[in-house]
């Protein structure tokens, strides 16, 4: 009998844990969706960039925060590229910036666990130590791209080598825009204002976190974290993959992540055991692109190579280096521990960082 009911209760909390996830997913997507975003507008600024490789940087950062996809601005890139509106070297700098942009999610997610203080700094040392991690690989890579031109050579060549593997064909679009995507287009086109679908869709992912921290502080769950860390966070290979796997299956590291604040407020996980699972959700982002890549022509396939290899090499540098990692995770717990203690100041870090520093380069150069 008992053991009928503990199956029971198991089925209840997966059921309840895919509804929430697959809120979260739908909810993000009607947001991204709703927000006024022109690809045609966007256009126009992006070919202004053809030929400035810092101002092409620091767009990708600014477009990506403010949609809040770096899918998005890296998929647009993509087109660009197959279209040839955009040479590849300079549609590469975009892709830098918009993995230094798409780390502004968590920070606002941050936001739902500031009732209680632990919760609150532990989702920040998440979030800190991706944006760390993706800013460190930026300015890595950044200058080898500008001096030399590392990303280009080495994702022409792969790029090259895939497409004449396919006989010079494109694959056919299967699961291109995800399965749940339709189901926020017709939300929107049900609704048909914008603004009121960006509310609905930035509600629902509010109360689909809050969702996830109730589900995960549950008396019940809570007996059953030596299960979550025995078969997710005990080794850092099973951390990385399940990152990695999770973020290609929903195409959104920023949704991942978000849900791994849940985890991390809750179940008391430290840093060190969430940053794998952030350098695999990293490297599962990329997915998107490479399909976009794969349905497009070779150009188009060597962007998202490039995509591909800022976040594999970021990983190989950041994350297997034992000195580096650790420099990563104790910046971000001594960070996530000062603003919150100090939280206007973290608004004030985000808007420079996201958008005030990058604009000022932009009218700069």
């Amino acid at each position: 009998m008992n053991h009928t009911n503990s199956r029971r209760e198991f089925y209840i909390k997966a059921l309840l844990f895919l509804v929430l996830l697959i809120s979260f997913t739908i909810f993000l997507d009607l947001l991204v969706q709703s927000i006024e975003f022109n690809p045609e507008d966007y256009k126009k600024y992006l070919k202004k960039t053809n030929h400035l490789f810092f101002l092409a940087f620091f767009f990708g950062i600014i477009a990506t925060a403010i949609v809040q996809s770096s899918s998005a601005i890296t998929t647009l890139a993509v087109a660009m590229v197959a279209k040839g509106d955009l040479e590849l070297g300079h549609a590469i700098p975009i892709v830098i910036g918009s993995n230094i942009g798409t780390t502004i999610t968590p920070f606002i997610f941050s936001f739902v666990h500031s009732e209680k203080r632990g919760q609150f700094k532990r989702a920040l040392a998440v979030a800190f130590s991706h944006n760390i991690f993706n800013v460190l690989t930026a300015i890595l890579l950044i200058f080898f791209e500008f001096q030399f031109g590392f990303l280009s050579h080495i994702s022409t060549w792969l790029g090259h080598i895939t497409y004449t593997s396919m006989g010079n064909n494109s694959l056919l679009p299967f699961f291109k825009d995800g399965f749940l995507k339709p189901i926020s287009v017709y939300i929107i086109r049900l609704i048909g204002i914008s603004w009121i679908t960006a509310i609905i869709g930035f509600t629902g992912m509010y109360l689909s976190i809050k969702g996830f921290v109730k589900f995960f502080t549950s008396k019940n769950l809570d007996q059953d974290s030596t299960i979550v860390n025995k078969y997710i966070f005990a080794q850092g290979y099973k951390t990385f993959f399940t990152g990695l796997i999770s973020t290609a299956v929903v195409h959104s590291s920023s949704a991942t992540i978000s849900i791994l604040q849940s985890f991390i407020s809750s179940y008391k996980i430290n840093t060190r055991k969430a940053f794998y699972f952030i350098v695999g959700a990293n490297i599962g982002t990329t997915f998107t692109a490479l399909l976009a890549g794969l349905f497009n022509k070779e150009t188009a396939l060597c962007l998202a190579f490039a995509h591909f290899l800022f976040n594999l090499i970021g990983a190989l540098t950041f994350g297997l280096i034992p000195w580096l990692r650790n420099i990563n995770i104790i910046v971000a717990e001594f960070l996530a521990e000062y603003f919150e203690k100090f939280r206007p100041y973290l608004i004030i870090y985000i808007s420079f960082l996201f958008f005030i520093i990058p604009l000022l380069l932009i009218c700069f150069f």
